[in-house]
């Protein structure tokens, strides 16, 4: 394992999300989503500004019904987008501006 993915472990764990494999930030930065495959499931941490270290974020993670492989924030930040490869559904997830929590919105 890299290094620098040892440290990452050390500081943050994305558990009960197994595989993480895709990473989305929200558009303020604020906020670091993480598409966790084996799991099916979205963890999401608060980025500290002055130090980069992650913190957690109530209800983390988030379950998406299906599966989830990719993650990402549409341009205006209020809509986290999670796409299922293997089924091709895409499931969107309102972003709570202020703790950065999801809520699920629509599935397509």
């Amino acid at each position: 394992t890299p290094d620098h993915v040892n440290r990452l472990q050390g500081l943050v764990s994305v558990a009960p999300g197994r595989e993480p494999g895709w990473l989305a930030t929200s558009s303020s930065g604020k906020f670091l989503y993480v598409a966790n495959h084996k799991s099916a499931n979205i963890s999401v941490f608060v980025i500290d500004p002055a130090t980069g270290r992650l913190g957690s974020v109530p209800g983390s993670p988030f379950d998406v019904e299906g599966g989830v492989w990719i993650v990402a924030v549409n341009p205006g930040g209020g809509i986290l987008s999670a796409t299922d490869l293997r089924t091709s559904s895409v499931t969107e997830l309102h972003i709570d501006a202020g703790s950065g929590a999801l809520e699920l919105s629509l599935q397509q």
